[in-house]
């Protein structure tokens, strides 16, 4: 299911703001699952 992981990614533009495209830009796919898991889980 790869689509759902860009279903994360645009949820993540949409609640983190824009700051994660420069992130991911930059410093490669640092949004890995295990940082996406655990913000989701915290919040």
């Amino acid at each position: 299911m790869n689509w759902f992981l860009l279903f994360l990614v645009f949820l993540d533009f949409f609640f983190f703001s824009p700051f994660r495209l420069f992130e991911i830009l930059g410093v490669g796919y640092s949004w890995s699952p295990k940082k996406t898991g655990t913000d989701r889980r915290q919040e």
